[in-house]
């Protein structure tokens, strides 16, 4: 009877120390750095680093995953508050990055905008000015005696040679690139860089959404090069995984390149497909950054004649 009274007794005690064990079995609550870290991740994968700077937000929802990691399996921690501090950080730079590419963007299709209605108002002037030469030219165009007036002075603005035209059309068209890849002159010829991150998915060779108007753009700048311009579309990967892997992939992904752009008007027989892997780093691959920028598909442009087409 008396160890039953007791039972009894501590009946209430017991079940409020089942209810606390529970609780402190159960999911604990993330710390503020780890949830600073998932709001500021939230925030950067619906603003414009999702399409502008994919490779580092990516790297931010890496270091995410390593903090929620920690947190599994060791709430409350330092570990767990130390990688949801750089996750944090990592997911603002993305989320900044993205917001200036966006800005840098806008203001790129204004100032292309203004420089559209320059050249139109500069074009007016020129016709008009031009008109007036051949007006004051016809003016002189007198005959004396069945002879022309030897005042007569042909003012008609010479003509710029088709070459030069072509040139300065070609010029121009790299040179709009510069909103969606790089683009510098080295050895092979002209050579334009896509970032692998916003051309691909992470370790796929299917074309991305956003990696069609990037392309299109490509399309419409390669299309204005001399007609003897040959394309070679060279893959390359990062030094993640085996290199035979990685150069199956990279030489995919410029296939997938090289189709885009024979499908849409480009000559077949002017281009060429490469896959380099990870030959060739542009980058240190011991950082994320240094591999998102060797991960990459590079256009050379050169401007021999077919026959001549670097190998």
């Amino acid at each position: 009877m008396e160890q039953l009274a007791l039972r009894r007794a501590a009946g209430p005690v017991g079940t409020c120390l089942l209810a606390i064990g529970l609780f402190a079995c159960g999911s604990s609550a993330p710390t503020h750095e780890l949830a600073d870290a998932r709001r500021a991740y939230d925030d950067a994968e619906s603003g414009p680093a999702k399409t502008r700077r994919p490779a580092e937000l990516h790297a931010a929802k890496r270091a995410l995953d390593r903090a929620e990691t920690a947190h599994k399996n060791d709430p409350g921690s330092d570990r767990e508050k130390e990688l949801a501090t750089v996750a944090e950080h990592k997911a603002e730079v993305a989320d900044a990055r993205g917001e200036a590419a966006q800005a840098e963007l806008a203001a790129q299709a204004q100032r292309d905008r203004a420089n559209r209605e320059s050249a139109q108002l500069r074009g007016n002037d020129e016709r008009v000015s031009a008109a007036k030469v051949e007006h004051e030219r016809a003016k002189d165009e007198v005959v004396v005696n069945d002879q022309p007036n030897p005042r007569s002075i042909d003012k008609r603005p010479a003509a710029v040679p088709a070459a030069q035209r072509e040139k300065s059309r070609a010029d121009s068209a790299l040179q709009s690139l510069t909103r969606v890849s790089k683009v510098r002159e080295d050895e092979r010829g002209v050579v334009i860089t896509l970032s692998g991150s916003l051309l691909f998915p992470s370790g796929k060779d299917e074309l991305s959404p956003v990696a069609e108007q990037h392309l299109d753009e490509v399309v419409s700048a390669l299309k204005e090069q001399p007609k003897d311009s040959t394309f070679k579309i060279e893959g390359y990967t990062d030094a993640t995984g085996s290199a035979a892997r990685n150069k199956q992939l990279s030489a995919k992904r410029a296939q997938a390149v090289s189709d885009y752009l024979t499908s849409h008007g480009i000559d077949k027989d002017r281009t060429e497909v490469a896959g380099y892997g990870e030959q060739n780093p542009i980058a240190d691959n011991g950082s994320e950054e240094g591999r998102a920028d060797n991960r990459r598909v590079e256009i050379v442009i050169n401007k021999n004649s077919p026959a001549d087409k670097h190998e």
